[in-house]
């Protein structure tokens, strides 16, 4: 029983310990990272294929989408290389 009571005692400090670290990082940071646009988190789904539709349309709509990817995937690249140059102070 003993046993018990001291590891969990030192799981509970443990977390206490990490918590108290993630504040004083939160504290004593000079760069707070700005929230991540919501547009870099989804994924960009295919194009519906309609069964019996025109393959050249629905490959021209899944050009499209992967067109758009493509741009999510540019912009987050943008964003990054702005977000890493203020980290430098350039």
């Amino acid at each position: 029983m003993l046993t018990i009571l001291i590891c969990s005692g030192c799981a509970s400090t443990s977390a206490q310990l990490y918590q108290a670290a993630a504040e004083k990082g939160r504290a004593e940071t000079k760069v707070m990272l700005p929230v991540l646009p919501a547009e870099f988190q989804t994924q960009v789904p295919h194009a519906p294929a309609v069964l019996g539709a025109n393959p050249v349309i629905v490959l021209a709509r899944e050009r499209a989408q992967l067109d758009w990817a493509n741009g999510v995937i540019r912009r987050f690249g943008d964003f990054y290389r702005h977000l890493q140059s203020g980290m430098k102070g350039n």
